[in-house]
């Protein structure tokens, strides 16, 4: 039989071992959890700069697609047309050439470049991806501002991008290549240099020349599919006096990319990590948008100058008929209705009065308030006498407010005087829509012209008279005394380019630019004219009301201007009203419409024809129904931008849902 101490010592035995098995297995599992935690963290690591570079790359494309859509707002960019690009940043200081940066080139015109993101300029942050490192950009010499070429919304980006598989996806047709590119370059891979050697800027170094501005140190190569950092070799390195930057060797070249997953080679070794953000056409439909919105705008203007242009010839070329508008000689027409003028004169400034100068009452409710607030916060009779004191002083201040505003008025009767008679708007004639050398196609059977805006107006006499067509021969663009041109003199300038930046951008884009007018509103079916009525306005208990006694609304005409007539007018002697308009957009009234053709659709594959109005505008608009012209949102079926009147219909544009 054991020993008691022999059992003891054999438990003990036991226990140890169990105690042993216990802290092996507790070691096990520490060592099981720290490498999963640590696989864990490294995932969450990855995540988390994969959500950082995905947020930098968004930031970096939307605000490239705000800076096109409203380059024409900012006041650096006075004159110019929307849908620009800045250049990239080759010395990492965050801003484009010629933009508060050191930088001093952007290349030649109509050459794509290579560099990092400005962000600067595009008023950012500098942009960083999950590894660090800042953004880098491509653009398209086609859509950068420095130097700038001409640039219309059929304008195609000149960047191809591919896979891993080397499968095109964008660019598989010149309309649906890339515009532009931002790219995360990731980490260093093993050939990489990022170092350098001159003075540090945010994300790069002073000297241009410097490996930290180099792309073939960021961006990768994945073999047999393309270079990033070259644009498969077309984008090369140009080393200057004053510059060092990547850029194509030719307008026309077209750099390839490569958008893949992380690639690694046998050995595990990592070759390639670029993230790319594409811009592509789709992406830019916003700003196209805009950038027929800026040519309607001004095209409409344009024509609105021209009508007042010619109201203002009529006025001063028939003063001996329709009378100087200070001292009438008797038989004018302002001598005879001097009744009505005067009366015109004294509504118009009763109106005025009406509309800018009746304050006085809300002014001195705001003295009595501000008065009332002073005596509460009083303890004494001297505080509150003073606050009363404010207050008369406020009142007189609101007094001598109106008093002056009323003189303004006053000093507005010859302005009116001037004004008081009114004279149709004629507009030029369309171009023809059919056939540029005919002159028997200006009228449909509703008599609406259409075609596209005419560069100059040659007056004869008669049937005759027709717009020189911007198809023909251009030989006479100058003004004479016989010829009201829409060039230079008035809006459009083809002589300076882009160097006159308030019309360099319209030799492009006429093409695209339509123009239908009501035939009672051009030249030929005669320029009518009346004295203006309106309804007045009285003055009771010193404040101004409507005169709803004198209804002053008339629009009859006095006379017309007809070229057949001996002396070029003729008195009416009957009550004709202003001539209407049997032109309408989307339901509204019209006497112009001016019709920007959007980016082609993909039923427009070309746009070769001029005189094939389908390739430009859709078919409520290239067709319309009984002279209705369509003016709707944005769809993948319909692009086209419309204006009528005036400039600020064009606000009334309808916005697309991704507008």
């Amino acid at each position: 039989m054991m020993k008691m101490n022999q059992i003891m010592k054999i438990k003990i035995q036991h226990w140890q071992r169990g105690i042993a098995l216990l802290i092996l297995m507790l070691i096990v599992l520490l060592m099981a959890t720290s490498l999963l935690l640590a696989r864990l963290n490294k995932g969450d690591n990855q995540l988390i700069r994969q959500a950082q570079t995905v947020k930098a790359l968004a930031q970096a494309k939307a605000a490239l697609i705000g800076f096109a859509a409203t380059y024409a707002d900012d006041p650096d960019h006075k004159g110019q047309p929307q849908g620009y690009l800045p250049c990239p940043d080759f010395n990492g200081d965050g801003s484009s050439p010629y933009s508060m940066s050191s930088d001093t080139s952007c290349g030649e015109q109509g050459k794509s470049m290579i560099g990092r993101l400005p962000w600067r300029t595009l008023g950012l942050p500098p942009l960083r991806d999950g590894h660090g490192e800042c953004l880098w950009y491509a653009v398209s010499g086609s859509y950068k501002d420095r130097p700038k070429q001409a640039l219309t919304s059929d304008e195609d980006g000149l960047l191809i991008v591919k896979d891993a598989n080397g499968s095109i996806i964008a660019g598989t047709t010149a309309t649906d290549r890339a515009i532009a590119i931002v790219f995360s370059a990731g980490a260093a891979l093993t050939a990489q240099n990022r170092g350098h050697t001159g003075v540090i800027t945010e994300c790069g170094a002073d000297t241009m020349t410097d490996d930290a501005n180099n792309p073939l140190n960021y961006l990768d190569n994945l073999a047999g599919i393309a270079n990033n950092a070259t644009g498969s070799g077309l984008l090369n390195y140009k080393i200057a006096a004053s510059s060092s930057i990547f850029t194509t060797t030719n307008a026309t070249d077209i750099p390839i990319f490569v958008s893949a997953p992380e690639t690694k080679d046998a050995n595990g070794q990592v070759i390639f990590n670029d993230v790319l953000s594409i811009i592509t056409p789709k992406d830019f439909e916003p700003v196209y948008r805009r950038m027929n919105e800026w040519v309607a705008e001004r095209v409409t203007q344009c024509v609105v100058n021209y009508a007042s242009k010619n109201i203002s010839n009529f006025l001063s070329s028939h003063q001996a008929i329709i009378g100087d508008w200070a001292t009438p000689v008797a038989g004018t027409y302002r001598a005879t209705y001097a009744v009505e003028v005067q009366e015109y004169v004294t509504h118009s400034i009763s109106n005025c009065k009406l509309a800018k100068c009746n304050t006085e009452s809300g002014c001195k409710q705001v003295c009595k308030e501000t008065e009332d607030e002073c005596i509460s916060e009083c303890t004494d009779s001297a505080c509150e006498q003073t606050c009363q004191g404010e207050k008369t002083s406020c009142n007189l201040e609101c007094a001598n407010s109106v008093t002056s505003c009323e003189l303004a008025c006053d000093n507005k009767a010859n302005s009116y005087r001037k004004s008081a008679i009114e004279v149709n708007s004629t507009y030029p004639w369309a171009t023809t829509r059919v056939d540029s050398a005919s002159l028997e196609d200006y009228a449909d059977e509703n008599n609406v012209r259409f075609g596209r805006v005419p560069l100059t107006l040659a007056q004869t006499l008669g049937t005759n008279q027709h717009m020189q067509t911007i198809w023909g021969t251009l030989s006479d663009k100058t003004c004479t005394t016989n010829k009201i041109c829409l060039d230079n003199k008035i809006c459009f300038d083809e002589s300076a380019g882009l160097g006159n930046y308030e019309w360099g951008w319209w030799e492009k884009w006429k093409e695209m630019v339509f123009y239908a007018v009501d035939d009672n509103y051009t030249p030929n079916i005669g320029t009518y004219f009346n004295v203006k009525h309106q309804l007045g306005a009285k003055q009771v208990a010193g404040k101004w009301e409507r005169d709803n006694t004198s209804s002053y609304t008339r629009s009859d005409v006095l006379a017309k201007i007809d070229a057949t007539a001996p002396n070029g007018w003729v008195k009416t002697t009957a009550i004709v009203p202003f001539p209407e308009s049997k032109l309408k957009l989307s339901g509204a009234d019209a006497n112009f419409v001016i019709l920007v053709a959007g980016r082609k659709l993909s039923s427009q594959p070309n746009r070769d024809d001029k005189l094939k109005l389908d390739d430009y505008l859709e078919t409520q608009n290239s067709t319309p129904a009984d002279d209705e012209f369509e003016r709707k949102s944005l769809t993948p079926l319909f692009n086209d931008v419309a204006c009528r009147n005036t400039r600020a219909d064009c606000k009334k544009i309808p916005q697309g849902n991704n507008q």
